[in-house]
């Protein structure tokens, strides 16, 4: 068994740990040679450890380059020795997590999980540059089985690997795995899109929220939320854009994607258009305003909350000279007729945001996917050293340890009946000298109950007299 020079000098750093006596042993029946070189060299290390009269923190820090920083690091040494634990400890941790996962994915109705988990294995290692762990990925099959509306699908099959491979990167952006799946649920509902499709609209929605400034996790919840208000627009792509306008108007506006379409939908009819339109027509007159219901009527959802918060705000100069009591009551009517509440009125008259919304859909129509690589670059920085850890255990996981795994099952099976068996022939040897216990148990008990069978004969003033154990007779 060969070892690095840079492992030698961590080892004999630390002769007494418990992980270097096993690679000392492991070295001496491989290759004596070594096994002395590196006893020779630690006996020299501790003599002039103890002469010099440094601590091994000193050392550590004393040492040049990466490994003696690792060594001074709080905790480095231990990571260290937990790397050297035996080979056989570590396998048998794998095992163990094979059962696990091999349980879980039993549970879920997964066919012939142990091939199943090879190839999730595959997966786990092309996403390896993103971040995700094997157990993201188990998380992701649970919650496919659970609630993907996909899954009963003919197309699930060759859509998997895609749609589970963007729910997991999604996950290192703060995306739970559940809105994921809400997520891809709503765009097979409502658009017909899964597989690359989802991929790429996912990536859009990703860097919406990064060139926003906004949550990405913000941004899925009001997609999920709200995105069934554009499935009546049958271009996917046209659907997002407006759902991009209105996510960022609501924001804006301290409302909700859903109170402002129920207010610009209501022109989704010439009769709703006309009758809310003609209302408002005259409320506005009143102030020198105007509203054109049949034009509301032929605009996008986009063009009308524009036309609605411009029309508003053109009266502002109007409700501004009026009385206190005169600016409450047109407030308030004007709320009442359009269905707006008095704060989003508000906004209209104070902030005049329709040119804002204006430009909310010019942006809209530039809106991209961020690309692959960028996507990787985010995801990989969002991963801790821990989970990055993991993922170097997760490697353990293979073809081999599913094996042992299934033997180990198989032994342990074994191992059980020949105990049962055990247990049944020493049953079978006990059960008699039970039953006759119990019955000479039952027979004691039975005598004490009835008294002694013991007679006695005696003389009392010239009379004979016999007692039994029944009682006395003359």
């Amino acid at each position: 068994m060969a070892i690095s020079a840079s492992l030698i000098e961590l080892i004999i750093s630390n002769p007494e740990s418990t992980a270097i006596q096993a690679q000392i042993n492991s070295l001496n029946s491989t290759d004596q040679r070594a096994a002395r070189k590196l006893l020779a060299s630690n006996k020299r290390t501790k003599a002039a450890a103890k002469k010099s009269g440094e601590s091994l923190a000193g050392v550590g820090k004393a040492a040049k380059g990466a490994l003696g920083q690792l060594i001074a690091f709080k905790g480095g040494l231990n990571d260290v020795e937990k790397a050297l634990k035996s080979p056989l400890s570590v396998l048998n941790d794998t095992v163990d997590a094979v059962e696990k996962f091999r349980i879980q994915l039993n549970r879920l109705a997964v066919e012939d999980t142990r091939s199943f988990i090879v190839s999730l294995r595959r997966q786990n290692d092309a996403l390896r540059g993103y971040g995700v762990t094997y157990q993201t990925l188990i998380d992701t099959t649970r919650a496919f089985r659970n609630n993907l509306n996909e899954l009963t699908s003919r197309t699930y099959g060759q859509n998997a690997d895609r749609l589970r491979a963007t729910t997991a990167i999604n996950e290192r952006f703060g995306v739970t795995v559940g809105e994921s799946v809400d997520f891809l649920n709503n765009l097979n509902k409502g658009f017909n899109v899964s597989g690359r499709g989802a991929d790429r609209f996912s990536r859009t929605l990703l860097n919406f929220a990064r060139q926003t400034g906004q949550p990405f996790n913000k941004v899925f919840q009001d997609f999920n939320s709200s995105i069934g208000e554009f499935f009546v627009t049958l271009d996917s792509k046209k659907a997002l854009q407006r759902f991009t306008v209105f996510q960022q108007a609501s924001r804006t506006l301290g409302t909700s994607v859903s109170s402002l379409l129920g207010v610009v939908d209501k022109f989704d009819t010439l009769e709703g258009g006309f009758e809310m339109g003609g209302q408002l027509n005259m409320l506005l007159s009143n102030l020198g305003g105007t509203f054109d219901a049949q034009r509301a009527v032929l605009m996008t959802r986009p063009e009308r909350l524009r036309y609605l918060a411009e029309t508003v705000a053109g009266v502002g100069g109007q409700v501004r000279g009026m009385s206190e009591l005169g600016q409450r009551a047109i407030i308030r009517q004007l709320s009442q007729t359009t269905g707006f509440d008095v704060g989003t009125i508000r906004q209209f008259i104070d902030k005049g945001i329709g040119g804002d919304i204006d430009t909310l859909l010019q942006k809209s129509q530039s809106l991209t996917a961020m690309t692959a690589q960028e996507q990787k670059r985010l995801a990989d920085e969002n991963t801790t050293r821990a989970e990055k850890n993991q993922q170097i255990s997760d490697r353990l996981i293979n073809e081999n340890t599913v094996a042992l795994e299934k033997q180990a099952q198989s032994l342990t099976r074994f191992i059980s009946r020949l105990e049962n068996v055990g247990i049944d022939k020493l049953s079978s040897v006990l059960q008699p000298a039970i039953n006759e216990l119990n019955t000479e148990t039952k027979n004691l008990t039975n005598t004490i109950k009835k008294g002694l069978g013991v007679t006695v004969t005696g003389t009392v003033r010239g009379e004979t007299i016999t007692l039994r154990g029944e009682g006395a007779v003359r």
